[in-house]
């Protein structure tokens, strides 16, 4: 059990993403209709700019809220503010909805 936390404690990760600014860069504008598909264009609210844990930094290089949510009940046992912090990020309007893993990262 002490292995499988100090891995969580381990694997925290720092996450910067600012869809608006990849939107932007990548010629999208929310005022003009376009005929294709753009990725990550419902998310255009979504600033990431956060320590957050994630299960692998390798096998996991993106946001997946599910996941973060399920993080907190270990981590609770070993650092409890951490946990709650975890928590508040999740709950932030500045974050997808819950009903979203990632956004397309």
């Amino acid at each position: 059990m002490r292995q499988a936390l100090a891995g969580m404690l381990w694997s925290k990760q720092y996450f910067f993403y600012d869809t608006d600014k990849w939107l932007e860069e990548h010629g999208y504008d929310a005022m003009r209709p376009t005929p294709h598909q753009v990725r990550n264009r419902e998310w255009f609210h979504m600033i990431g700019d956060n320590v957050i844990s994630m299960p692998d930094k390798w096998e996991y290089p993106w946001f997946a809220a599910w996941d973060l949510a399920f993080h907190t009940l270990a981590l609770a046992t070993v650092d409890i503010d951490f946990a709650k912090q975890q928590l508040d990020l999740l709950l932030r309007q500045s974050l997808p909805a819950s009903d979203r893993t990632d956004p397309g990262l």
